[in-house]
């Protein structure tokens, strides 16, 4: 290949570049120095183009660069381009790679002769095998022919069967000789051995067998051991019925065959059996200690074969490490710390837990198991019944014992000192039981199995069971908490045991059970403290508990010293107690639990009302009792400081309540019988103790009241009629805010009233007050009737009447008595208020009740020249009326003449609220120009109170005096100037509704409901309407009423009563709609203007007209 023809690219171009790279070509001259002067030829083999990183870019690259000479690589650039060095080196290169073709086609042309004569070959060897797997297939079909040849069809004559039946038939039939063989290997082997120790005394052929060291061995000679013996119990029954062993006598010789004496063959088999045994033993120890778990597997077979293992599980289980050091151990005293034993004596510390001897054992037990538990599953072919035996052997053994120690150990402390060890150990033995299980021990990583289980339980029942059998344990947790009860309240019965009693009477006699049942408290504690089964420990305790510094100090009953404060309830006390019953409650739980659980906080309910509710609170109540009955008959004023006590008691019962209704009863859920029990002497013990708080309450308001009444009764019987001279000076009686009799009973209202505010909270306190305040309201109401009144004195009756007032209204009262007490400043306006005023009172139906305040009056005689029947102030003949259209268009008559006052109250007519007025306001007119004149001496000035001749449909209602002249007609007087000025109708009169421009003088009326309206603003407002309308203020054509169900009653009667109010009336004409606007803004302190005030103004067809909210 010359280079001239050689192609670019393709193998010629790779050969071209290698050329050019390696090709040997004619050494280069070399300079004096040694330097050549022309570039080296490049140099290359096969090696190089077999690289991984080889590349023809790279390649030629790297001819065209050693085509350059160095001299001239850092020639100027503008030099010549000089094609000779890459001809030269290129040629060179195609040179080198036309030799290296050359040789690899050679080296191919080899290599291809070498392939062609192995393909030869090995088709050569292919025939041959394949010849010699036909000869095989062909040679076992024969042989399966043969097999199958004799089989025929179940006629005899059938086609001969294929498979391999002939074949398992064989097989089966040589396993059947190959066991019949063994058996008589094995029973030819028996009767030597027989032979041998029947004839000879000796077992030589199965001791040979029994040193082997295989197992199978010790299996052979333990199952021929079982055997002989049963064949010396069949052919030897002599050496059975033998009481010793030995050689039988010469005389000893069977008859009926005349053989020799024989040796005892009873014995030496069981020599043997135990020699065998003790092998066994000797050699799974062995195993044991070295960790052989394959040798200890074997042992463990041969001994559960010869005799059930009981002897390999027995060693296993007794000569354990755990066992060995443990024994010593167990005869150790428990100590611990003296402080932990005191806690856990102690009711108001917390439990230390449990006991650290017995916790460090339990914690042993968990490791030792689990690890055990390894050894045995691989040691055990029967694992199950080795650890359930372990486990037995650990719990009834080392758990049991220290258990017992321990217990007893906290039993000579105290009774809480046992059940709170009892309650820990439980506990902790318990999460060990729970790890175990979770473990899986021999099932590891899986939980235990359901025989483990049932083990693991069982085992834990029977360490508790002597501790929880039948009642015992509810005995003991009643005695303790019986213990810790009297201790704490043994001062509390002292206390009440040297409280003075009261004369004997009947009451007196129903709480003698009371003082009986102290008694036998205070007795059974001292007797307590006195046994001799009771620990130096334990009766320090109780002694701390109780308060006390020693036991000689309790038996002395007047050497102890108690306090007021011992006497008192606490309720701090009272939730010590609940806290150790619940304590109680929750070990109960813990420890007992199941069916019994039902009867066992029956019996913890009944010690709980024992002991919280009849020794200690039934007992303060009945000394709160007879401190109020002692001050029923006290000449000085009533000492009612047992009230504060009260407080206590109805926290302690509402304490216990919750406590029995959220913890103890449904507890008592599973057992219905129980559970009605419960709560049957539950409520029989509460309401025995409301009974008693009533009865207190109820003496009280007696007391208050009685001293009450001893105090109105020292009032001076001219004190409402002073003299001139009284009413000078600093000291006279207008300087005065109320007498000293109303002084006194003020002062003592407020102190009964702080210390019942202190006793009673909520509803209680409500109703309390208001039975005091219905007393007192009754009292004053017949007090102010026996004293009489002058001008003066009527503002003193005025300022008394306002203090109660203000005194009961501080009060928390109910609803109807708090409105009620309206009625004492009205019966202060009687004595106040002008003749002409009060005879215009006196015209309402509600006449008969003032009437006996007004005889009281020093100017009754001015006040008697009212009119009599059948008159009228303004004719003799005809009485006056006043046409009035309602809503409706209806007219009344009004202006019907009043009757006498008991006239009036047979009648039964109906009453009207009237807000009474002071004499300048009743007999003061107003001008056209707003200018006040005097009144007019004519009775036909005065204000008239309109009684309608039918009960009207609205008996509440407030109506504007009689017009007596043409300037009075005017629909809107100039008093509404004022609150015009301060309450623009164009600011404040914006309808949300109008439906029609009204008529000046059509009739209508704003209609506000007072369902939402606030109790003392619905007071203050129709206040501000009576003096409005009823003072001639709004015009003889506006009047008010209100709708309410209470039509026939007194004014006295019917504040005490809670109305039913709907609707507040207010009557105009159309053309004052704006302006009485205002008026009701003012009124109503702007709460009219609010969404929910829903005011509206209706026509005289019941049509809404306009609408403001």
């Amino acid at each position: 290949m010359s280079s001239a023809s050689a192609p670019p690219g393709g193998l010629g171009g790779i050969a071209h570049s290698a050329a050019l790279a390696g090709g040997a070509g004619d050494g280069p001259l070399h300079t004096p120095s040694g330097r050549s002067i022309f570039p080296r030829a490049p140099s290359f083999s096969l090696e190089n183009f077999s690289s991984k990183d080889f590349i023809v870019k790279d390649f030629v690259e790297s001819l065209s660069d050693s085509a350059v000479p160095v001299n001239r690589r850092s020639g100027p650039s503008t030099q010549a381009f000089d094609p000779k060095p890459f001809i030269r080196t290129f040629e060179h290169a195609l040179s080198r790679l036309s030799t290296l073709s050359e040789d690899l086609e050679s080296h191919e042309t080899e290599l291809l002769t070498g392939v062609r004569r192995a393909e030869l070959q090995h088709s050569q060897t292919l025939d041959s095998l394949g010849k010699k797997l036909d000869h095989t297939i062909d040679s076992f079909q024969s042989l399966d022919t043969s097999l199958n040849g004799a089989d025929r069809g179940a006629d005899g004559y059938g086609e001969f069967e294929t498979g391999g039946n002939a074949a398992v038939r064989i097989g089966e039939r040589l396993e059947e000789l190959d066991k019949q063989r063994r058996r008589a290997q094995d029973a030819r082997f028996l009767i030597q051995c027989w032979m041998e120790v029947s004839e000879r005394g000796e077992l030589t052929s199965l001791e040979d067998v029994r040193r082997r060291d295989s197992g199978e061995g010790k299996v052979r000679c333990a199952v021929i051991a079982r055997q002989l013996t049963r064949i010396s119990q069949r052919l030897d029954p002599d050496s059975w019925a033998q009481a010793n062993g030995g050689r039988k006598s010469a005389s000893d010789v069977d008859g009926s065959r005349g053989r020799a004496r024989a040796f005892n063959t009873r014995e030496l088999i069981e020599k043997f059996s135990e020699t065998l045994e003790k092998d066994l033993l000797k050699q799974f120890d062995h195993f044991y200690r070295r960790q052989n778990f394959g040798g200890m597997q074997e042992c463990a077979n041969v001994l559960h074969d010869f005799n059930g293992g009981a002897s390999v599980v027995a060693l296993f289980v007794n000569q354990h490490q755990f066992f060995i050091d443990r024994s010593q151990l167990i005869t150790d005293e428990v100590d611990g710390d003296g402080e932990t034993w005191e806690r856990l004596a102690d009711p108001d510390a917390e439990p230390p837990g449990v006991e650290p001897s017995l916790q460090s054992l339990v914690d042993e037990v968990k490791v030792v198991v689990q690890e055990e538990s390894a050894i045995i599953k691989r040691a055990f072919p029967y694992h199950e019944l080795v650890l359930g035996k372990f486990l037995q052997r650990v719990f009834q053994q080392s758990i049991q014992q220290r258990l017992e120690m321990v217990l007893n150990k906290a039993d000579t402390i105290s009774s809480l000192a046992f059940l709170r060890s009892l309650q820990a150990a439980r506990s902790y033995i318990n999460s060990l039981v729970d790890d175990m299980k979770a473990h899986g021990l021999t099932e590891h990583p899986e939980t235990t199995s359901s025989q483990t289980t049932l083990i693991l339980d069982q085992q834990m029942d029977d360490l508790f069971v002597p501790y929880l059998l039948g009642g015992s344990y509810i005995e003991r947790e009643k005695k303790s908490l019986e213990e810790l009860y009297s201790s704490l309240l043994f001062k509390f019965t002292i206390y009440h045991s040297r409280r003075k009693k009261l004369p004997t009477t009947f009451m007196a006699t129903l709480a003698k059970s009371g003082s009986e049942l102290l008694a036998s408290t205070k007795n059974a504690y001292l007797d307590r403290l006195d046994s001799s089964d009771l620990s130096v420990a334990q009766k320090a305790m109780l002694l701390r508990v109780a308060g006390l510094k020693d036991a000689d100090s309790a038996k002395n009953n007047n050497d102890i010293e108690v306090t007021e404060q011992d006497g008192v309830l606490s309720t701090a006390n009272a939730k010590r107690m609940l806290k150790w019953l619940a304590e109680g409650v929750g070990r109960g739980l813990e420890l007992s639990g199941g069916s019994e659980t039902p009867k066992d906080v029956s019996a913890l309910l009944n010690l709980l009302l024992s002991n919280m509710g009849e020794i200690y609170v039934e007992t303060a109540l009945d000394a709160a009792n007879d401190s109020a009955a002692s001050q029923e008959s006290a000449k000085s004023e009533p000492d009612l400081s047992y009230l504060p006590n009260l407080r206590s008691a109805i926290s302690i019962m509402q304490l216990m309540i919750t406590c029995i209704h959220t913890v103890l009863i449904p507890l008592a859920a599973s057992n219905l019988t129980v559970r009605r029990d419960m709560e049957k002497i539950t409520n029989q013990a509460i309401g025995r103790m409301e009974d008693k708080t009533n009865g207190i309450m109820q003496r009280t308001v007696d007391v208050v009241l009685g001293w009450l009444a001893k105090l109105l009764a020292g009032q001076g019987k001219n004190d409402f009629r002073p003299k001139d001279g009284a009413l000078e000076g600093a000291g006279g009686l207008l300087e005065m805010l109320q007498t000293p009799t109303c002084l006194a009973a003020v002062t003592f209202l407020k102190k009964a009233y702080t210390l019942a505010t202190m006793a009673l909270t909520g509803q209680n306190l409500t109703a309390f007050t208001t039975e005091l305040a219905r007393g007192i309201l009754s009292q004053l109401l017949e007090h102010f009737k026996r004293f009489p009144v002058n001008a003066t004195g009527g503002l003193m009756v005025t300022k008394d009447l306002a203090q109660y007032t203000a005194t009961l209204r501080a009060f928390d009262l109910a609803s109807p008595v708090a409105t009620s007490l309206e009625v004492l400043p009205e019966i202060g306006t009687l004595f106040v208020v002008g003749p002409e005023a009060l005879r215009e009172r006196l015209r309402s139906a509600e006449a008969a009740e003032l009437k006996p305040y007004v005889m009281r009056r020093d100017d009754l005689g001015s006040i008697d020249r009212t009119p009599k029947p059948n008159e009228t102030t303004e004719s003799p003949k005809t009485p006056p009326t006043v046409q009035v259209h309602d809503s409706g268009g209806l007219a009344s008559k009004r202006g019907q003449p009043l009757d006498t006052l008991s006239q009036s109250r047979a009648r039964k007519r109906p009453s009207r609220l009237r807000i009474p007025l002071s004499q300048d306001d009743a007999a003061m007119t107003t001008d056209k120009n707003g200018d006040e004149s005097p009144p007019s001496p004519s009775p036909a000035r005065a204000t008239r109170v309109l009684v309608p001749s039918t009960p009207p449909l609205h008996p509440l209602a407030l109506f504007p005096p009689t017009p007596h002249s043409k300037r009075d007609l005017t629909i809107l007087p100039p008093t509404y100037l004022p609150v015009l000025e301060s309450l623009p109708p164009h600011v404040h009169f914006r309808p949300l509704l109008l439906q029609r421009p009204l008529a000046p003088l059509e009739r209508g009326h704003w209609r506000l409901p007072t369902r939402d309206f606030p109790p003392a603003l619905l007071t203050r407002f129709w206040t501000f309407l009576g003096h409005w309308i009823v003072g001639g203020r709004g015009g003889w054509g506006v009047w008010a009423v209100v709708e309410t169900c209470h039509s026939a009653l007194s004014a006295i009667a019917r504040v005490e009563m809670r109305r039913e109010v709907e609707y507040v009336k207010l009557y105009t004409f159309g053309g004052t709609v704006p302006q009485t606007w205002s008026l009701l803004v003012l009124a109503t302190e702007r709460w009219c203007k609010k969404a929910e005030a829903g005011a509206e103004w209706v026509d005289g067809e019941g049509r809404v007209v306009v609408k403001m909210s």
